[in-house]
């Protein structure tokens, strides 16, 4: 869609050195002169079977058009701005997630043991380790933790209660994870929120306040956000591909 934009010289990396680049300047200046306008554009929601081209064919009669969307809606990387289908998004988290490429404590055992020489309670365990960041992972006989950093007993000298045990499915211990792991922390009441760092350092009863929102959550929460775009009216058309074509000159 660039093709026909002439070359100008600018200084792209503020290095004294000039280079040739297409002059973005004027499609710029035309774009923003629709967008600018809100009866130039109308709401849509994306449907999962829906592509650019798709939606240029429904509404401009042109799958070639689908350019219009993107430019419209600011999307430079299609793969990454335009909404997945949910069984993509969910395929994605599988990959993202899996516990096996993700780091973890590799712990001996579950509940510690005294050791005779020392009389001392051993570390190896998940009873004695303490993850202190919400969404550290550990495994232990083949199971896999997830520290919750909710209730920690350190004067009892018993973490156990700030693990939580993921489900031993495979095919579905990655979404688990991710529905587990923060994003950050959000106020009860809606009001604000805090990074994972922050929360790990109230106190317990400071910490019911606050509630998680995870890595699922804003996956599914960008990919609806994406959902949304705006669509250039099709009797607009002919008038910005014209406006398009002198801007090219």
């Amino acid at each position: 869609m660039f093709d026909r934009l002439k070359n100008i010289k600018y200084d792209i990396n503020l290095n004294g050195q000039s280079r040739e680049v297409k002059n973005i300047f004027k499609y710029s200046y035309v774009m923003q002169e629709y967008k600018s306008n809100p009866l130039s554009t109308f709401d849509h929601t994306v449907s999962d079977t829906e592509t650019p081209e798709k939606i240029a064919y429904n509404y401009y009669k042109d799958s070639k058009l689908s350019w219009i969307i993107l430019l419209v809606n600011d999307i430079k990387d299609i793969y990454s701005e335009w909404p997945r289908t949910e069984t993509e998004l969910v395929n994605s988290i599988k990959k993202t997630y899996n516990p096996e490429i993700l780091p973890y404590l590799n712990l001996k055992r579950k509940n510690a043991i005294l050791r005779k020489e020392n009389n001392e309670l051993d570390k190896d365990s998940l009873q004695q380790r303490s993850a202190r960041t919400v969404g550290q992972l550990a495994k232990v006989d083949g199971d896999f933790y997830i520290w919750n950093g909710r209730e920690i007993q350190e004067n009892q000298n018993n973490f156990l209660t700030s693990w939580d045990k993921l489900t031993s499915d495979d095919k579905i211990i990655a979404l688990d994870i991710s529905k587990k792991l923060p994003v950050w922390y959000m106020s009860v009441d809606d009001t604000h929120k805090i990074s994972n760092s922050s929360y790990a350092n109230l106190d317990i009863q400071k910490k019911k306040q606050y509630k998680l929102y995870s890595v699922w959550d804003n996956a599914f929460d960008s990919n609806e956000k994406n959902r949304r775009i705006k669509l250039l009216r099709a009797d607009l058309i002919n008038d910005f591909l014209k406006d398009w074509e002198e801007a090219s000159k």
